[in-house]
């Protein structure tokens, strides 16, 4: 229920080092893209693609105060890692004062486990800006939850149309998503799957548990109902923001 954040694509400069002939190939494919990034970027800036890299850093600092990239489909592969080069590019512009941090419709929980190897230090947006959380202490920052009027017309809503939903809420101080059994689907139910372990998990026992506590972001996989109808309801009618997306990482 929150914008999509823009970000910028990552780029690195790659060299094979000790690499494997299949990655020394992916290294090559991947500096191709990282070339033509580096074009973009210093016509930015009024520079050249032959412009040294410590020029475009102190660049950087003059034309921009933030960097954010978003994660899933941009700093993470297909894979949902982060390259070698990767890492040592952002760690090296972090280091050397460059304000850089993430947004992603990722919890921080979900999030923190992929990007560790990256010394964020700023704070960062989960939730598609629903919280900006301190990556280092994981304090909420800036919250944003529903009203009791939106909690009363999202569980009306979702108990007539019957959708299988993971609703996001914090009680006492803890996160916790919620769902119920009888309204799984493929989806979530693969979404479950793919999170087992995760203690914020929460099978509700009916539609008034389910919306408990502060409710910050509501999902819906592979919903019954269709776009325009959710549209009509949510966003046109009452006001609320919404982001549709594909899983990035879902091959069936």
């Amino acid at each position: 229920p929150y914008p999509q954040t823009p970000s910028p694509r990552e780029g690195a400069e790659c060299g094979a080092g000790a690499l494997t002939k299949q990655e020394r190939l992916q290294s090559v494919a991947h500096s191709r893209c990282t070339m033509q990034r580096h074009q973009r970027l210093t016509n930015c800036i009024g520079a050249t693609p032959q412009t040294p890299l410590r020029y475009i850093k102190r660049n950087w600092r003059d034309e921009m105060k933030l960097y954010l990239t978003d994660l899933d489909g941009t700093l993470l592969d297909h894979k949902a890692e982060i390259g070698r080069m990767t890492e040592a590019v952002m760690n090296m512009l972090i280091d050397n004062d460059i304000a850089v941090s993430y947004a992603t419709a990722r919890s921080v929980h979900s999030a923190e486990p992929k990007v560790s190897c990256i010394n964020f230090r700023l704070p960062v947006i989960t939730h598609n800006g629903a919280f900006i959380i301190d990556p280092i202490t994981k304090e909420r920052l800036v919250t944003h939850f529903f009203s009791k009027q939106s909690k009363a017309f999202l569980k009306d809503f979702f108990r007539e149309h019957k959708e299988s939903v993971l609703v996001y809420s914090v009680i006492d101080n803890y996160e916790r998503v919620s769902y119920l059994e009888e309204r799984l689907n493929k989806g979530t139910v693969r979404y479950l799957k793919d999170r087992a372990g995760d203690k914020r998990m929460y099978c509700a026992k009916d539609y008034d548990e389910l919306f408990e506590g502060d409710i910050y972001y509501i999902t819906l996989i592979e919903p019954i109902t269709s776009p325009e109808e959710l549209d009509s309801c949510f966003y046109n009618k009452n006001g609320f923001s919404r982001n549709y997306q594909p899983d990035t990482y879902d091959t069936s």
